[in-house]
């Protein structure tokens, strides 16, 4: 759980508990739930929408309170990764700037969440990122020194 409390009004984003208990694997993210909001000013309470949410709250500087040197570090990641034995795809970002990796240069592409086709004309970034995956101790084969296929769940 998340709570960003600002000048007017207080957002508390929660998880489902089956998303909590599979260690935050992507495949138990539901759509549709958003924060509940509460109003300081109306005393106002409800549960918003996702789509309530981004259209008419993403838009106010909502997250300016945030901290942001709450970035997950790699290890944090590794730990995670290994508990529920796949990348969930909002980590890459955090995967490639702890490994120094420009994301413009690295290609991801699935059909199904759990073959994950990684690219790149730079082979160092081949390298770093096969590094990442074996830490993790995810099953992955290196199709060419340019790709990687990552076998990205063990259900």
């Amino acid at each position: 759980m998340e709570i960003l409390d600002n000048e007017d009004s207080i957002y508390v984003f929660y998880v489902t508990k089956e998303l909590y208990e599979s260690g935050f694997h992507e495949k138990h993210r539901s759509v549709g739930g958003g924060p509940l909001f509460y109003n300081k000013n109306t005393g106002e309470l409800k549960n918003l929408g996702s789509w309530e949410f981004i259209e008419q709250h993403l838009s106010k500087d909502i997250f300016k309170n945030r901290d942001q040197n709450n970035l997950k570090g790699l290890e944090e990641i590794i730990s995670d990764v290994k508990k529920r034995k796949h990348v969930n795809s909002d980590e890459w970002e955090f995967i490639m700037v702890n490994l120094n990796i420009e994301f413009d240069d690295v290609n991801y592409e699935t059909d199904d969440l759990v073959h994950l086709n990684i690219t790149s004309k730079n082979l160092l970034y081949i390298e770093l990122l096969k590094g990442f995956i074996e830490r993790t101790g995810l099953n992955y084969v290196q199709e060419s020194p340019n790709k990687i296929v990552l076998y990205n769940d063990a259900d």
